[in-house]
């Protein structure tokens, strides 16, 4: 865990939440974890499996980049092809 002044180790505990990069926790006077602040936005994906769960990414960003691909027609039938 990092400040704007140092780096702490916090122990980790089976009761603590889940956390991502980007989370803000508050502690208490002996370092100890007091809760997880609210996320705005938390960036999450559907995890791989058959289950119905997801998988956290990211907090708190500001900025991001997305890229995309955009298939050309003959792609779309060589990519549907290896698919099916």
């Amino acid at each position: 865990m990092a400040t704007e002044d140092l780096q702490l180790t916090v122990p980790l505990h089976k009761d603590m939440p889940k956390m991502v990069v980007g989370d803000w926790v508050l502690l208490d006077a002996e370092q100890r974890l007091v809760r997880l602040l609210d996320r705005k936005p938390l960036f999450q994906r559907r995890a791989a499996g058959t289950e119905m769960r997801s998988q956290l990414i990211a907090a708190n960003v500001d900025t991001a980049l997305g890229k995309y691909y955009k298939r050309t027609q003959s792609e779309a039938g060589k990519l549907k092809g290896r698919d099916s």
